[in-house]
């Protein structure tokens, strides 16, 4: 699915937006668990298609990671989920395309993408119009794809990550394009952006950015702030 056709995007549901009632037409997606930092919790995702567009609506906790399979009764229903959820918001909207089954697929692609560098997918717990299979091989071919890239990246690297390193700044491919990196943020617990093959960096927390020596300089102002009788910041 193509990320310019997105016509509403809020997949951490940070713009805002109250939360809502599910509306009556959506239908259940899957259901997983969603690694966090240091912690799991459990997502349910409903797919809705209206006369123009795909929605994706979330909604957190409610389905436990369970064993077992639908033979022996363990998988939750979708009546069992919808009963166990009670609010949701809308994380993605989309132009109608295609059918159900692969605008789901393509939103939950949009998603764990989106998310890629804060949160990962982790345990399948219910299915809806998305089943146990293509669920996992959709998260394989992300890997697969995120991992691609972080090898290029390896492969490619130019000055300004050479320079990072150099600084301690301990930059990584993020595997979101063959030439994109983060490193740490100087004096900060989050991290900066590095495009490898325009040579540039930004931070969009500290609202800087620039080249080579910019870098150098922003790292040396910094360090410097941090040292006992520096400047403050």
């Amino acid at each position: 699915m193509d990320n310019r056709a997105v016509i509403f995007a809020d997949p951490f549901g940070s713009k805002g937006g109250k939360a809502a009632a599910l509306p009556e037409d959506a239908r259940l997606a899957c259901a997983y668990e969603v690694f966090l930092q240091v912690e799991w919790f459990s997502e349910a995702a409903f797919f809705r298609r209206t006369e123009t567009n795909d929605e994706l609506w979330l909604s957190e906790g409610g389905v436990a990671p369970v064993e077992g399979s639908d033979a022996d009764g363990t998988i939750p229903s979708e009546e069992s989920v919808r009963a166990d959820l009670h609010q949701f918001k809308c994380a993605l909207i989309v132009p109608q395309t295609g059918d159900e089954l692969s605008s789901c697929l393509g939103l939950l692609e949009l998603l764990i993408r989106a998310r890629h560098g804060f949160s990962a997918p982790a345990g399948f717990t219910a299915h809806g119009i998305v089943d146990e299979a293509a669920y996992e091989s959709l998260v394989e071919r992300i890997e697969k794809d995120l991992e691609a890239n972080r090898q290029k990246a390896r492969e490619g690297e130019t000055e300004i990550i050479r320079v990072a390193r150099e600084l301690d700044l301990y930059p990584q491919p993020t595997g979101e394009g063959p030439s994109h990196w983060s490193a740490n943020c100087p004096g900060t617990n989050h991290r900066l952006l590095i495009g490898a093959e325009s040579n540039s960096f930004g931070c969009g927390y500290c609202r800087r950015k620039g080249s080579v020596e910019e870098l150098r300089a922003f790292v040396a102002e910094r360090r410097a702030a941090d040292e006992p009788n520096g400047p403050t910041r």
